[in-house]
């Protein structure tokens, strides 16, 4: 089952990867490592707006099958926010190349929703990607996008850290996860700013520019094996994309969650971690 966040905080460090992708101005990735005697990483890739915080209460759980080590994307959390970014799916997925190149060896990728798609940018493109989990990622622009992308484009405000963490809600908003999943991810997700207001660590330049899309054209050039997990009731995955997808890769596994929403590893961790971690098993020693 999967370890509480407090139970795993003795066997979690800070990661650090400087990286100059495209040959571009240095980029520092920041994010969490899980101890482990399995030595093959596991990266986990969190979605829009979120950070690696999101992954704390089950990515320990991967430790008898690997490091899992949580990346914060540009512009969120810990890592660098560059000014004016850029952002979208080639700046999010250059880094992690270039985290995959410094780590230096084969690698398992976990992303949600955004993440997700990353990931099938970054499998496309390299040939250290030994397996990838692929979380309730729409192929294509999901009803309500463009109003979500607006809201979050616009920087929120609060007078206090106790009033953040007050107001932190999940979004989308269907979600059956545990108040205090959700309620140690926001006491994670805020940052002090130079006034002493509190603003949640992301840029919201990361939604007002960065366009995204040609997410079919990057699957169909996915050949590491491919697990595609969807929410019952999410609101950003239909059928459609479910087929899609295994038109596209053929080859890959699709699971619908049921019960579960979007964030369907928040909702009912335990089974995400069930259906995951013997796929993630699989790969070679």
């Amino acid at each position: 089952m999967p370890m509480t966040d407090s139970h795993a905080a003795a066997e979690r460090s800070t990661r650090e990867f400087i990286v100059h992708p495209n040959g571009d101005e240095a980029i520092t990735i920041r994010g969490i490592e899980w101890r482990s005697a399995d030595p093959r990483p596991i990266l986990f890739l969190h979605g829009g707006g979120a950070n690696a915080a999101w992954w704390s209460h089950v990515a320990p759980a991967f430790r008898d099958v690997g490091t899992p080590i949580a990346l914060d994307l540009r512009g969120h959390g810990d890592s660098d926010w560059p000014p004016g970014g850029p952002y979208g799916f080639s700046a999010f997925g250059s880094d992690i190349l270039a985290v995959i190149e410094q780590i230096g060896r084969p690698v398992a990728l976990v992303g949600a929703s955004m993440g997700g798609l990353v990931c099938l940018f970054v499998a496309a493109r390299s040939a250290r990607v030994a397996r990838l989990v692929v979380v309730d990622s729409p192929l294509r622009p999901a009803p309500g996008v463009s109003e979500r992308r607006r809201r979050m484009s616009t920087a929120k405000v609060y007078a206090s850290r106790v009033e953040a963490i007050a107001r932190f809600r999940i979004l989308p908003s269907g979600t059956t996860a545990d108040p205090s999943v959700v309620r140690g991810i926001a006491e994670r997700s805020f940052r002090e700013r130079p006034d002493g207001t509190w603003e949640l660590k992301y840029d919201p330049g990361v939604f007002s520019s960065g366009r995204r899309g040609g997410a079919q054209s990057v699957a169909a050039r996915v050949h590491a094996p491919l697990l595609f997990l969807r929410g019952e009731h999410s609101a950003l995955v239909t059928d459609e994309d479910v087929r899609e997808l295994l038109s596209l890769v053929p080859s890959a596994e699709s699971v619908t969650m049921p019960g579960a929403h979007h964030h369907l590893f928040l909702d009912d961790p335990e089974r995400f971690v069930a259906l995951v971690r013997p796929f993630l098993a699989a790969r070679p020693q």
